[in-house]
Order: C-alpha cells, then structure tokens, then sequence
C-alpha cells in the first residue's frame, strides 16, 4: 500500500466504563500498534489499515480524519482500500449517501 495520507481517530461520546481497541497495521501478519481507546483519546496513524471494536454493551464514537502528503496526487475523496481477507461481502459503505 502506498504512503500517501495520515489519519487520526478522536473518540468521544463514549462514557466510562465504555473502551474500544484500536489496531492499526499495513500487514495483517503483524500488528504495528494495539491500544485501548477511551473518550477524548486521540490516535495517530500513518497510514495503511485501522479497525477499531468496542466493548460488548457499549458504542464506539469516533471522528475520522485524513490529511494527504502531496495535495493533489493523494487526494482521493471516498476511495476506501478494504485489507485482503474483508473483502467478500458488504463493508458497510454501501448504507451511505448515493450520488
């Protein structure tokens, strides 16, 4: 996967005892960071992939943003690279807005 952007999950809204995991990697053999998340925990990722899951009986709320290196060649608005392995059936986009 090429470098081209960085992004940032912000969680809010997710009141104790409520906490999710954050794995971000760009091979799925090997996990470069694992953390817990909690409301007003901001995660930086450089690129490649960054699922999250929350705790059983709790919601996950987060803000996605996406920053790209060079303006124009990176720019890629609502292209979503799903990791090898998800890639059969729905990934949930579908349920957003049509154009």
């Amino acid at each position: 996967m090429p470098r081209c952007c960085i992004g940032k999950h912000v969680y809010f809204d997710m009141p104790s005892p409520a906490y999710g995991v954050q794995p971000a990697h760009r091979d799925s053999e090997y996990r470069e960071l694992v953390t817990v998340v909690r409301d007003g925990d901001a995660v930086l990722m450089p690129d490649g992939f960054y699922p999250n899951v929350s705790v059983p009986g709790h919601r996950i709320c987060f803000l996605w943003a996406m920053a790209a290196h060079r303006e124009v060649e990176d720019r890629q608005l609502e292209v979503v690279n799903v990791q090898r392995g998800f890639d059969q059936g729905q990934s949930g986009l579908e349920v957003g807005p049509k154009k």
